[in-house]
């Protein structure tokens, strides 16, 4: 049975990203972002997009991602790294 594409996220772990203070004010990135890093926007344009699925429960979950995220997170706070491991499971 088939399941679809590979998803590829990315978690990119620095001090130095743009990312908002909270997880439920982040909005997400589009492969257009520039980062202000070179290896944050090296795995920024690798990142699959997220799923309308994903997307959705995100929603539900009250994050506000803006249409055509891809799955490159900021692991910038214990916050980000606990919804990102929620998503995968």
């Amino acid at each position: 049975m088939e399941d679809g594409y590979v998803l590829l996220a990315n978690l990119f772990i620095s001090d130095d990203i743009k990312a908002s203070s909270t997880v439920t004010d982040w909005r997400g990135y589009n492969r257009t972002d520039d980062l202000h890093n070179q290896y944050a926007n090296r795995l920024l344009s690798m990142s699959s997009e997220l799923p309308d699925l994903y997307q959705e429960t995100m929603t539900e979950l009250g994050y506000s991602i803006k249409k055509g995220t891809v799955m490159m997170y900021p692991g910038v706070n214990p916050e980000f790294l606990q919804m990102i491991l929620a998503r995968s499971g």
